[in-house]
C-alpha cells in the first residue's frame, strides 16, 4: 500500500499512475504540485517525458535557475542531465488593451 503523505509522495503518485505507461515514450503534463527536476530526470530514465510548471522553491531544483534575473518578456533556458528547464517572466497586458489571435490555415482550408 502507498503511503499517503510525506517526502516523495508526489513522485510516488506519478509513478503509480504511470506504471503501465513507462518505457513507452509517453508524455505527461503536470502542474507544479507534482512536477520537479528530480522527477523529470527519473521519468526520462524510464523513457517517459514530462512538461509542466515548476515551483521555484523545490528542494532539488538546480541552483542556477533560481539565480537568473529576468526582465519582463525575457526567458532563459538550462539543460541538465537531458532535462530542459525554462524560466520566463511574462508581460501582463493592461486590461483595456485588445489582443487578437489568428490561426494560420494551409491554402484552400477556408
Amino acid at each position: 500500500m502507498m503511503r499517503q503523505s510525506g517526502q516523495g509522495h508526489a513522485s510516488k503518485v506519478v509513478f503509480k499512475l504511470l506504471e503501465e505507461r513507462l518505457d513507452s515514450g509517453h508524455h505527461v503534463y503536470m502542474d507544479n504540485y507534482y512536477n520537479s527536476y528530480g522527477l523529470a530526470v527519473k521519468l526520462l530514465d524510464r523513457q517517459t517525458y514530462c512538461t509542466g510548471t515548476l515551483r521555484k522553491n523545490r528542494r532539488d531544483n538546480p541552483v542556477e535557475i533560481g539565480t537568473i534575473p529576468l526582465k519582463k518578456g525575457e526567458n532563459k533556458s538550462l539543460f541538465l542531465n537531458g532535462v530542459h528547464i525554462g524560466k520566463l517572466r511574462i508581460y501582463i497586458f493592461p486590461q483595456n488593451m485588445v489582443t487578437r489571435c489568428w490561426k494560420l490555415l494551409p491554402k484552400g482550408d477556408l
